[in-house]
């Protein structure tokens, strides 16, 4: 797979509400002990991270994530910004992935999250 499709199957894995067609989505583009860290969590492993969307499934509603972003890719680094949409229509902040590509197989070892966009320092500073 391309990172691009790593990237959109991996993104597709937080869309699927079916448990076991997540974790086949996940195990095609992340490693077995990958670590997933965001702000409201930190989890290792397929089985952590669908435990994870599972209970966004159950909480949220959660009906789509797809990416909005070319990735920015670097010495096996990779960015990228996605967007959540919820099955009532209520908002909620886009966000950044930070992720760590494993050269070998060319899936995800690590992902950290950021929600939000960044805070210029002039607006800080107030």
């Amino acid at each position: 797979m391309t990172l691009n499709e790593v990237v959109d199957t991996w993104l597709s894995a937080w869309s699927e509400p079916d448990e076991a067609t997540r974790l086949e989505l996940l195990r095609k583009t992340v490693l077995p002990d990958i670590r997933y860290i965001s702000p409201t969590g930190d989890v290792v492993g397929h089985e952590g991270v669908n435990q994870m969307i599972d209970a966004l499934h159950k909480t949220m509603r959660l009906q789509v994530v797809k990416r909005v972003s070319k990735i920015n890719h670097h010495h096996d680094v990779a960015r990228y910004q996605w967007e959540f949409s919820l099955e009532d229509g209520n908002p909620f902040p886009d966000g950044y992935d930070v992720a760590e590509i494993d050269p070998e197989t060319g899936k995800l070892a690590h992902v950290t999250v950021f929600m939000g966009d960044l805070i210029p320092l002039a607006q800080e500073a107030g």
